[in-house]
């Protein structure tokens, strides 16, 4: 078993979203959803609320119409309900309250109301500046950086982070800001195991998390028999003790994490760390959740713009064959015009048409035995898609010889002509700065206690056999040029059975009329035949007669 694998299944297995705790800075009441009547709760509520919690009507515990409430919110959703700025009193301090709701029980959150939150104008009118100055923001990094200075002035944390999540799952520090005293993560990667795939879940779920205090003892939820509540929703939920060593490890004592969700997909997140205890308001988390909002919707609109600028350029190169196509005709002819357009087209160093055991090349490719060697291990594939890797190696073992001159390829099948075009990246070698080595020590024993990693200081790898990897826009443009070739094929095709069509019916034409012709001398004859023997008859009679 690998490292990452025992890494991965390891903290996977942690079930977080069932702590049977909550962090014991606020309060949980939980209470029966029929009866309205407390049947469960965690943190000190004898000393801070009351002492007659336990079987309690929840509405006069709290002072708070929660029948009301509730049916305000039924038409939010089933499980979530908020009531951000209503306070709840408490024997010697007042709780922020929030409501969640489920088929079987009711859950109130309370947590310390140590600020007045902002009025309700203020907070939108710092939004409203914040999404005007995220949309004219000029690209993604200088959203990201903009963002990074936002969150950080609205949560006066010490160092924020917006961290986006990779194909492979682990992540990269785009923007930061920090106080200048801090070691920078910027650009650091961290490995996907930091953040596991149960934790992923949460953050698409529960948009907003605070550890006010990463070292604490948890408030158990009592009495027993409620362990395995589900505390998804919960605010206060407990956190994985491998998490709070994390943190420790890190240098951090309170931290915050806002998703960043695009498309219902966790596209990353707001990284807040303190390096002294800090709380973050229930009201500020809300203003949080809001800004990241208004965040992922400017990411989408980047990428999108993005995307667009680089279909207008492919869209350009793709007028330019399709006029080759529909003079040249076939896909050979067509790549040995247009084939260093195809090659440019798609930012590559290499293009290569390979068609009945012949190698057409231009730019930096493998060698012609190489090429036919891959093409023959596409073909074994199957399936006849299009293959795009930025990392051939991986797939095909034997083009570690030639990586430095193909690490990266987009091979497209074209069945119709049984031809293969095949573009090439070279490789790029590229330094990763990790915070920490990721690839962390473990024994491979099952029943080993998972710990975290202790070192988050730069570690830097040097990746090799892969090359720039392949844009969405530039798969896309392959499609639609194997639909290009698909068409000029059937299109050459059609025309090439219209000429043939009409070369055998000038040859019918031909036909009959010969036909005709011989018809008529066949005629002729036998008219002259006819008349011969009608004479030679007619002769033969009257000699009779005489």
């Amino acid at each position: 078993m690998t490292d990452t694998a025992l890494d991965l299944t390891a903290c996977d297995r942690e079930p977080i979203h069932i702590p049977g705790a909550i962090q014991p800075h606020g309060l949980l009441l939980v209470a029966d959803a029929e009866s309205l009547r407390v049947v469960a709760g965690a943190g000190d509520i004898e000393t801070r609320l009351t002492p007659d919690w336990l079987g309690a009507d929840l509405a006069t515990l709290i002072g708070q119409d929660v029948a009301a409430l509730l049916a305000e919110r039924s038409g939010r959703g089933s499980m979530i309900g908020a009531a951000v700025g209503t306070l709840v009193a408490g024997t010697s301090e007042q709780f922020h309250m929030v409501l969640h709701a489920s088929e079987e029980h009711v859950l109130v959150e309370l947590e310390p109301a140590t600020t007045a939150p902002s009025s309700a104008a203020t907070v939108l009118g710092w939004l409203d500046s914040m999404a005007t100055a995220f949309e004219r923001s000029g690209n993604l990094q200088a959203l990201c950086e903009q963002a990074a200075v936002a969150f950080r002035t609205l949560t006066g944390f010490d160092r924020v982070m917006v961290y986006r999540f990779l194909d492979d799952e682990s992540g990269r520090v785009m923007a930061e800001d920090r106080d200048p005293a801090l070691h920078s993560f910027l650009n650091h990667h961290f490995p996907a195991t930091d953040i596991p795939k149960q934790a992923r879940a949460l953050y698409v779920r529960n948009r907003t998390r605070a550890i006010p205090h990463a070292v604490y003892t948890p408030a158990i939820l009592r009495p027993a028999g409620f362990e395995r509540l589900d505390l998804s929703d919960v605010a206060l939920r407990s956190v994985s003790p491998i998490h709070l060593r994390y943190m420790t490890n890190m240098g951090v004592a309170a931290s915050a994490s806002i998703s960043i969700v695009k498309d219902g997909l966790l596209w990353g997140m707001i990284a807040c760390h303190s390096m002294t205890p800090r709380t973050l308001a229930p009201d500020i988390r809300a203003t949080a959740s809001t800004l990241a909002s208004s965040l992922a919707r400017q990411i989408r609109a980047k990428e999108e713009a993005e995307g667009y600028r680089e279909r207008l350029r492919l869209r350009s190169v793709e007028d330019v064959v399709v006029l080759k196509m529909a003079t040249e005709g076939s896909a050979q002819r067509t790549a040995a015009a247009v084939g260093d357009d195809l090659r440019r087209m798609l930012a590559s160093d290499g293009f290569a048409l390979v068609q009945h055991g012949a190698v057409q090349r231009d730019g930096q490719c493998p060698d012609d035995r190489d090429v036919l060697d891959l093409v023959e291990w596409i073909r074994s594939r199957g399936t006849g898609d299009i293959v795009a890797t930025h990392a051939l190696s991986t797939l095909y073992p034997p083009a570690e010889r030639y990586r430095s001159k193909a690490s990266g390829l987009l091979a497209m099948p074209l069945i119709d002509e049984g031809a293969v075009l095949l573009w090439f990246r070279a490789e790029r070698i590229t330094e990763i700065e990790w915070a920490g080595n990721p690839h962390k020590a473990t024994s491979g024993d099952p029943a080993e206690q998972l710990t975290p990693r202790t070192s988050f200081a730069s570690w830097t790898e040097e990746v090799r056999g892969e090359s720039r990897r392949w844009s969405l826009e530039e798969i896309e443009a392959g499609y639609r040029l194997r639909r290009m070739f698909h068409d000029s094929y059937a299109s050459n095709r059609m025309r090439a059975l219209n000429r043939e069509l009409q070369r055998t019916l000038a040859e019918k034409d031909v036909l009959i009329e010969q036909k005709d012709v011989l018809m008529k001398e066949v005629n002729h004859r036998v008219q002259n035949s006819l008349q011969m023997v009608s004479a030679f008859l007619a002769l033969q009679a009257k000699a009779a007669g005489d």
